[in-house]
Parts: C-alpha cells; structure tokens; sequence
C-alpha cells in the first residue's frame, strides 16, 4: 500500500473514533439531564 493510502485510513480511523467519543459524551450528557 502506498504513503497516501495509509494516511488516509489512518485519518479515516481518527474520525471514526473521534465520532464514537462524541456519541458517548452524548448520550451521557442526556441521561445526566434527565436525573
């Protein structure tokens, strides 16, 4: 695989995991509100 291929997947995997911290912090924050 080449140099560009590989940044790619590892920014692809950044914003995946950036998006599941997100979805987290999310929900948790909904729950907190309803208490």
């Amino acid at each position: 695989m080449n140099i560009e291929g590989c940044k790619m997947l590892l920014i692809n995997h950044a914003i995946v995991n950036a998006q599941q911290l997100l979805d987290k912090l999310e929900s948790q924050t909904i729950e907190d509100n309803e208490l």
